[in-house]
């Protein structure tokens, strides 16, 4: 029973650092106190995580992605989500080394950058037809929005200051992404091919390529 009620406590914490972080409030420097635990924080990333797998797969499923492949392309797509993070919370964490006497420790940053997640939570929603792209790019903006709060309201550094570092981290994690992109989605398709013998994504090209081999060795 006090397990259950130790639950059910820290799931109401996620639940109230979660509205905090939507609406931007100071009270998500609570994120750092004693009392927060790290569980009460990755509720809120594991929720954001399942509602961008939702939206992942219907818009991949509405795009003829079957099976494995939908499955492959899904955990892929949340390991860039997570890796995105992870690279965002490593650039904050190195310009607030250079720029501030009072270290913040690496573990005090992720804590942060995995709440900035708070607002993926509505990722499923990109799965809406022609909506979802901007959708997709709205969620990204306020999570942007929730990490400024969260670093001015945790390490009192002012809002300009607080703007600043983290516009800095969020413009480095898109040159860096964008730079990277193309090889990963590269690697991400070769390891998929060598696995299975098919293109992970079947276009034209590939599907004329089977019936002209169906046709030329009949059954």
């Amino acid at each position: 029973m006090d397990t259950i009620l130790r639950l059910a406590g820290q799931l109401g914490q996620s639940w109230e650092l979660w509205l905090a972080a939507l609406r931007l409030d100071p009270d998500v420097a609570r994120v750092l106190d004693p009392s927060t635990t790290w569980f009460t924080v990755i509720v809120i990333a594991v929720l954001a995580a399942i509602a961008t797998m939702i939206g992942q797969a219907v818009v991949l499923f509405v795009n003829q992605v079957r099976r494995w492949a939908l499955g492959f392309s899904v955990a892929v797509a949340i390991a860039g989500i997570l890796g995105s993070h992870l690279l965002e919370g490593l650039l904050l964490w190195g310009l607030a080394s250079v720029a501030f006497t009072e270290p913040w420790t690496a573990w005090q940053i992720f804590k942060v950058v995995i709440l900035s997640s708070a607002p993926h939570v509505f990722q499923f929603l990109t799965a809406i037809p022609l909506l979802g792209p901007a959708i997709n790019r709205l969620l990204s903006i306020w999570g942007m929005l929730v990490l400024w709060a969260v670093v001015w309201a945790t390490f009192g550094t002012g809002p300009w200051a607080s703007a600043t570092l983290v516009l800095i981290a969020w413009l480095g994690m898109l040159l860096i992404g964008n730079l990277l992109g193309p090889l990963l989605a590269g690697a991400r398709d070769r390891i998929w091919r060598a696995a299975t013998g098919r293109p992970l994504h079947l276009d034209t090209s590939f599907l004329l390529a089977l019936v002209a081999e169906s046709e030329g060795n009949p059954t």
